[in-house]
């Protein structure tokens, strides 16, 4: 991960927030008054018997810090998750509810909100837009409606209601807040876009509807021929023109 962020330009650093000690990725190109931060999606945190969490923090393929790299915005950056990655000597306070069943519990979103304040403090901006993929985006919904500072919300193959797609794989319960659940008006002024693909058989586009429901002034997009991890193709044109459409 560190080669493909420095190949696109980003500089590694690491914040102490919530308890946890966070990687995180800054790319600046001078002052700007928005930040764009993404974060990564959920690692594969189960053996392959579905029933057993791995001890360590998984290995994560990056997909979000693909699309951070090819985003032409002045001021990106992208941020680690509590454990996801870390090294051994940051590691202290990590354990395998947190990449698990816990992954977007109350401690998580807190180190998070408590990272992107610092990430403001880094780059000089005054605002932020949030951009997550799959589980990331669930954290991006969640961190977005505690914050007053986000001016732009958009998420990737993100089961924004967590209830139906827990019900859809048959999973086991998560300690979280359902985004589906969250009170209507936390959101409600704040434009954002939730991208889903037609093919997409981890998060079909069923699975949000009781969040668009609950959020009217959301904007979903069906992509064609879309499955869950096809974003990286054409990233840097498809997150422009989202910008320059939006109302």
């Amino acid at each position: 991960m560190n080669d493909r962020a420095a190949r696109a330009g980003f500089e590694r650093g690491t914040l102490d927030a919530g308890g946890f000690v966070l990687t995180r990725y800054l790319r600046a190109s001078g002052p700007t008054p928005r930040l764009v931060v993404y974060l990564e999606g959920d690692a594969a945190a189960w053996h392959r018997d579905g029933r057993h969490v791995t001890a360590d923090p998984p290995p994560m393929e990056p997909l979000a810090l693909r699309l951070a790299g090819d985003d032409p915005a002045p001021a990106v950056a992208w941020l680690g998750r509590p454990c996801q990655p870390v090294a051994d000597e940051d590691a202290a306070g990590c354990e395998p509810s947190l990449w698990s069943h816990r992954r977007f519990s109350e401690p998580v979103v807190a180190a998070l909100d408590e990272g992107l304040n610092l990430l403001l403090r880094d780059s000089g901006a005054r605002e932020l837009e949030l951009i997550g993929y799959s589980g990331g985006g669930i954290l991006a919904t969640l961190l977005a409606a505690r914050r007053e500072d986000v001016a732009r919300l958009v998420t990737m193959a993100a089961p924004l209601d967590l209830d139906a797609w827990i019900e859809h794989h048959g999973l086991g319960p998560l300690d979280a807040t359902d985004p589906a659940r969250l009170d209507a008006t936390s959101l409600a002024d704040l434009p954002q876009w939730h991208l889903t693909g037609d093919r997409d058989a981890t998060v079909p586009p069923d699975v949000l509807a009781g969040f668009m429901r609950r959020h009217p002034t959301a904007r979903l997009e069906v992509v064609p021929r879309m499955g869950h991890g096809g974003w990286a193709d054409g990233w840097a044109e498809r997150i422009a023109a989202l910008r320059r459409n939006e109302p």
